[in-house]
């Protein structure tokens, strides 16, 4: 059901079927959606090109188009880079693109000459230069560029997570069982585990049952005696030291690298919250039957009190933050005051810029996407801009288009 209560700024300014953000160091721009065209938008809220199109997604120097369920790339001219034929299209480098048709995989250059044929199942880039992890025929493994096995495509799944992948370390699975191995296919963690995390150097979390977890080090031997619940590697405060997110007992805390406890065994949920660099941490406690959210740090001083709905808390600086009440979101600072009204369906904890100037974030109003500030003060859209002209794509790639649609249909 519509809000029909809305501030006439936020009706005025929230007028996009939906963002699309590239995420870069110095882009300040994102691409939005209205009807039949997209286009790129900057900082000041002016459009700067529009394109008849499905979808666009900007980048500092190209822009991803879909067009009639294909996809392909422009240059900032409107002239096409990779022809819109695939289902899906990445950039590996300069010289390199990630394809999809028909949920297979491939690569082609710059010039669009197949670097590999559609044939694989998934292809994933490695920490590991000219490293790549592909599934074929729903087996894993991890081959060079001129596909050559490094690691035999034979096991079950592959997964290369990212801190443990820069030491050329990745999980595997085989038969059902999880372990370790490296990129000369040498077993550094026996595969006879039901699952398996890294957590820091030399230290790995272990299911080893249903509710058993232990950590262990990289030769194989217990750290401590405890056996926890859970560890969740992806809840932690940052360094010095990291403390992860535990369950014993029915119940939540936080413990070290060595499963030494920090903060007890007290929360009923954990929660990592979004754009906080792991300085806190969303929990909470039994209240009315109810899960409701609060905010510590690692001193378990809190800083939010328990009245958030559960899961949803996000951080936008040390003197805001993105919470929710009774289904909507709003922004309250350190003391619990209300910045911005809880009128909003989502409020994305992601910048429009990354100027300590001028930041906006993505949000949504009923079927509507626009940007607020940290007050959350809408951003004001320049409706003049959106009346330029949109730019002519190549007519004779859009009648290859049309050919390509039926050819992959």
């Amino acid at each position: 059901m519509k809000n029909k209560k809305l501030p006439k700024k936020i009706k005025e300014n929230f007028i996009f079927d939906y963002t699309n953000f590239f995420i870069g160091e110095d882009y300040c721009y994102c691409s939005v959606k209205n009807g039949n065209w997209c286009g790129e938008l900057d900082i000041n809220g002016k459009l700067h090109s529009k394109f008849v199109c499905k979808e666009l997604c900007c980048s500092d120097t190209f822009d991803y188009i879909t067009i009639l369920d294909k996809t392909g790339v422009i240059d900032k001219r409107g002239n096409f880079i990779i022809p819109p034929k695939y289902d899906d299209i990445w950039m590996i480098n300069e010289n390199l693109w990630k394809i999809s048709v028909n949920e297979k995989y491939g690569l082609i250059d710059t010039c669009c000459q197949t670097v590999w044929n559609l044939k694989y199942d998934s292809i994933n880039t490695l920490c590991v230069e000219g490293a790549y992890l592909v599934s074929l025929n729903g087996k894993y493994g991890i081959i060079d560029i001129n596909e050559k096995e490094i690691v035999p495509i034979k096991y079950d799944y592959l997964q290369a997570q990212f801190e443990y992948a820069k030491s050329n370390r990745f999980y595997a699975t085989l038969n059902g069982k999880k372990g370790v191995i490296n990129l000369k296919n040498e077993i550094i963690i026996p595969i006879e585990y039901e699952d398996i995390y890294y957590l820091t150097k030399n230290r790995i979390v272990l299911k080893i049952g249903l509710d058993r977890f232990i950590i262990i080090n990289e030769q194989n031997k217990q750290i401590c005696k405890t056996i926890f619940e859970v560890i969740d590697t992806k809840t932690y405060f940052s360094k010095n030291p990291t403390l992860y997110s535990a369950k014993l007992n029915g119940k939540w805390g936080f413990i070290d690298k060595n499963g030494n406890v920090v903060i007890d065994f007290k929360y009923t949920h954990t929660y990592n919250i979004l754009g906080s660099d792991e300085k806190y941490i969303g929990v909470s406690i039994d209240k009315l039957n109810t899960n409701t959210l609060g905010l510590i740090d690692k001193d378990e001083n809190q800083i939010l009190p328990f009245e958030y709905e559960f899961p949803y808390l996000a951080y936008i600086d040390n003197d805001r933050f993105i919470v929710s009440k009774n289904g909507k979101c709003g922004i309250i600072d350190r003391n619990n005051n209300v910045i911005a009204n809880f009128i909003f369906d989502d409020i994305f904890p992601i910048c429009l810029a990354k100027s300590e100037v001028k930041q906006y974030y993505q949000a949504r109003v009923d079927d509507k996407y626009g940007f607020i500030d940290r007050d959350g003060k809408p951003l004001h859209i320049d409706k003049e801009s959106l009346n330029i002209s949109e730019t002519e794509l190549n007519l004779e790639m859009l009648s290859m288009i049309e050919q390509i649609k039926y050819l992959f249909s």
